[in-house]
């Protein structure tokens, strides 16, 4: 049973299994799906999870997290302002702390803890994993926030939302 907090925006066609509590001010997109039926999935404040991404439970997700389309995500700790570019793939044995950023297309499946700011990114030879760890000064883009604002008018002009 999904619990969906005041101010959050769960478009209809968001596919929200077992138990699943979603925090204020976070929009889940259609198609998305947040499976808690092998444990809950507790989802923080303001998150962005798009359309085709997949959460899978036990997991506990922080606040102002962006999952793009079709990021994976199996990981049971998501710290706080991190973002899966599309298509990543995050195993349920990485733990993901704060300000992370897991590039497009990349997959991480060892048992391993991405420490404050590390940043995954695909190499040239799109075999290969690049990394470096962000400066703790080094702030996220608006990007997010200003595409957060405009999508909390839009989605529910145009889309069903759960209540």
């Amino acid at each position: 049973m999904a619990t969906v907090a005041e101010g959050a925006i769960v478009c209809k066609d968001a596919n929200l299994r077992g138990s699943v509590s979603v925090g204020a001010g976070t929009i889940v997109h259609p198609s998305a799906v947040v499976n808690g039926e092998a444990g809950p999935v507790v989802i923080g404040a303001d998150c962005m999870i798009e359309e085709l991404v997949e959460i899978t439970g036990p997991a506990t997700i922080g606040t102002g997290n962006v999952f793009e389309v079709g990021a994976i995500c199996h990981a049971a700790q998501v710290g706080c302002n991190n973002v899966f570019e599309a298509r990543c793939t995050v195993g349920d044995k990485v733990t993901v702390t704060d300000r992370c950023h897991v590039g497009i297309g990349v997959k991480i499946t060892n048992e391993q803890t991405l420490d404050a700011g590390t940043v995954l990114y695909t190499q040239s030879d799109s075999f290969s994993v690049g990394h470096r760890v962000r400066k703790a000064d080094e702030l996220p883009s608006t990007f997010y926030t200003e595409q957060a604002a405009h999508l909390k008018v839009v989605l529910p002009k145009y889309h069903q939302l759960q209540r």
